[in-house]
């Protein structure tokens, strides 16, 4: 080391005061002795490099999380919960809107293949064109719309819920 290291060395070692003992194995000591030697440091000066360089990505990575008591946690699970139930309750409204439109779409389709079968027979009478109820469907495709946007933002709500726990 030169006369500048070496005061600088000194004038460091004032400034520390609080001794930390680590234990490592044989390999990690041959690699810090490796880049020691390579370096012109002391064991000691290397590890507090290293620390140095890696405190700030430490304190960044603490300051991403978040604490929270046991009261906080039970009232975010519990809201997490309700949540999920109105999701649930929801899917299985949207599972009775399908139901019902397969039914209709169903109904429809037996009538028309009733009214074909009626044409091919040879039937001579006033044929019955079954009308397709889109008013029905429609208001069912517009539930099934609120519904999903329902959905969506109980999803959304239980996701924001959750983040407080991750």
């Amino acid at each position: 080391m030169n006369s500048d290291n070496a005061n600088y060395s000194n004038e460091k070692k004032k400034n520390l005061s609080i001794k930390i003992s680590v234990r490592v194995n044989k390999d990690l000591i041959r690699y810090l002795d490796i880049c020691c030697d390579s370096q012109d440091l002391s064991r000691s000066e290397l590890i507090r490099a290293i620390i140095e360089a890696k405190i700030d990505k430490v304190l960044k990575y603490n300051q991403q999380i978040k604490f929270i008591n046991s009261e906080q946690a039970n009232d975010i699970k519990k809201e997490a919960l309700s949540l999920i139930n109105t999701v649930n309750s929801h899917i299985s409204m949207l599972q009775q809107i399908t139901k019902e439109i397969n039914r209709i779409g169903i109904n429809y389709d037996q009538q028309l293949k009733r009214m074909n079968q009626e044409l091919k027979n040879g039937y001579t009478g006033s044929v019955h064109i079954p009308i397709l109820p889109v008013d029905d469907l429609k208001d069912l495709i517009d539930r099934a719309k609120q519904i999903s946007d329902e959905c969506n933002e109980a999803f959304k709500k239980c996701g924001e819920e959750l983040l407080w726990l991750l």
